[in-house]
């Protein structure tokens, strides 16, 4: 007898299977929140109308990362009576973060106004790096801005990026007016002028204690004048704020007179029987104006020997105001000499000689050699202008001093001769050779020379220049005017170039320097 028997063989658990009557559920999605997410799904056999059952019917492996963002694979293998195999998937999704930004305002002082922030929604425990870029330092309002990095314990993969809630910085002005408790503005009242026909719109200074700031006209505030800015008296300056300041205040200043002094001549003379006049007003002082002045009328006049006061009355021309003037009037000595004997009155002007330092210099004055009459002394004589000679480059300069400007003022002499020798100043040239690395201190001239650059041989004529500096008159010489160049021979094939280097005008002497025309490779 051979025995019979029934094989049952297991069912294929693929939904894609055709006509097997099994379907599945999808795996539901989930948002990142930092833990694991296993999510199930649900077997069905329509045909038996029966739900399979996790371990009894199917075995699920999850493949993928089941924590961060990304795609998880679920694989379905039948075991029973079910046999074969399926995947399904579903998503971790990216949790929705947002920033808020404070708001906040101040009066303006120069430093930039900041407000923080906060990052919202993140996992507990994850962080990001928030760094609050938003800054209003002057007057206005800006978004309070940030700068999010993922350099924290938190993935950017994980997140996206909802609706941020931004705020705003805002600055608002300053009360200019130093009179204001606690501004820390400080003001310098405009300098006085003097008088001289123009307008003078003089300026404050305004400095802010608090910012350590010069503020600036026109940018920070603006001026306004009093209606007479020409004419002697006081002018009123409205300082109003604008930009970062706001308010008004009021400062003056001076217009102040001139001080002119009307001088009538002196004029002497030997006794001639004709009357001695001199018609000539010297003004002094701050003088007149620029078209402005006065007309004189001299009645001064000395016949006899003696002398007398050069009177003289004066008007002030049309347009010249006497408000805008101190005036003080000087007259003059007419004096009537009687006949002597001549005296020689020797004068020599100082000199001096130096060397081209870049400086100005001056020699003045004068000796008296000799006097040819021993009873005449030194203070008969009277002087007129002044005895000066000033130059800086190198060159002699004459004083222009002459007999004009000297005269006897002693009624004991009729006849006083001055023979005048001028003064002069001679400013050498400076030598131009280079100080060595021996030279002492005292004879260093400063002069320091950097060599031409080489050149690479082109076929073509290379005059390179060196450059010569004196760095005791803190200046580049100048080709032409303070050295003139002199080449080698040959400035064209390769090989060494020697410069000479000759001072002219402000230096003199010579010295050399060198440089390559190179080969070509």
């Amino acid at each position: 007898v051979n025995d019979g028997s029934l094989t049952i063989t297991p069912k294929s658990i693929n939904p894609d299977d055709e006509k097997n009557g099994i379907t599945v559920t999808d795996p539901e999605n989930s948002i990142y929140d930092g833990n694991e997410h296993i999510n199930g799904l649900t077997v069905t056999d329509s045909k038996l109308n029966t739900t399979l059952v996790e371990g009894t019917d199917y075995t699920l492996t999850y493949s993928g990362d089941l924590i961060n963002v990304g795609t998880v694979t679920i694989t379905v293998k039948g075991i029973g009576n079910y046999t074969g195999e399926f995947t399904k998937t579903y998503q971790i999704l990216p949790r929705e973060y947002t920033v808020t930004t404070n708001t906040d305002s101040k009066v303006y002082d120069g430093n930039p106004l900041t407000a923080g922030g906060i990052v919202n929604n993140l996992v507990k425990d994850e962080t990001v790096n928030l760094t609050m870029t938003g800054s209003q330092t002057n007057v206005g309002t800006s978004d309070n801005t940030y700068e999010l990095n993922w350099t924290g314990s938190a993935k950017e993969s994980n997140y996206k990026h909802g609706k941020d809630s931004i705020g705003t910085l805002t600055v608002t002005a300053k009360s200019i007016n130093p009179d204001d408790e606690k501004t820390g503005i400080t003001v310098t009242d405009p300098k006085d002028s003097k008088y001289d026909g123009e307008e003078h719109r003089n300026k404050p200074k305004v400095e802010d204690t608090k910012t350590k700031a010069t503020l600036k006209e026109g940018r920070d505030y603006e001026l306004s004048y009093s209606e007479d800015v020409t004419n002697a008296g006081t002018v009123t300056v409205t300082v109003t704020g604008i930009g970062n300041y706001e308010g008004s205040f009021e400062v003056t200043y001076e217009i102040t007179k001139r001080h002119v002094t009307l001088t009538s001549a002196d004029a002497e003379k030997v006794y001639d029987g004709s009357a001695l006049t001199n018609d000539t007003v010297t003004v002094g002082g701050d003088k007149f104006a620029k078209k402005e002045g006065a007309t004189y009328n001299v009645t001064g006049m000395q016949i006899e020997k003696g002398s007398s006061k050069n009177t003289f009355t004066y008007t002030l021309n049309e347009g010249t105001l006497a408000g805008n003037y101190d005036i003080e009037t000087f007259e003059g000595t007419l004096k009537v000499t009687a006949f002597e004997n001549e005296v020689v009155v020797t004068i020599k002007g100082n000199k001096d000689t130096v060397t081209y330092d870049g400086n100005p210099h001056s020699v003045e004055g004068y000796v008296i050699t000799d006097i040819s009459n021993k009873l005449y002394k030194a203070d008969y004589i009277g002087v007129k202008g002044y005895a000066r000679a000033e130059g800086t480059a190198a060159g002699t300069y004459k004083m222009n001093l002459t007999a004009q400007q000297f005269s006897n003022t002693s009624a004991s002499f009729d006849k006083v001769t001055f023979k005048v020798e001028d003064g002069s100043l001679t400013i050498s040239p400076k030598s131009i050779t280079p100080d060595g690395p021996d030279t002492p201190d005292e004879k260093k001239t400063g002069i320091t020379v950097t060599a031409p650059e080489g050149s690479k041989y082109d076929g073509e004529e290379h005059k390179n220049k060196p450059t010569v500096t004196d760095t005791k008159t803190n200046r580049t010489l100048v080709e032409g005017t303070d050295y003139e160049l002199s080449y080698s021979e040959d400035v064209i094939n390769a090989g060494t170039v020697t410069v000479t280097v000759k001072g002219t005008g402000n230096y003199e002497g010579s010295f050399e320097v060198t440089y390559e025309i190179t080969k070509r490779n």
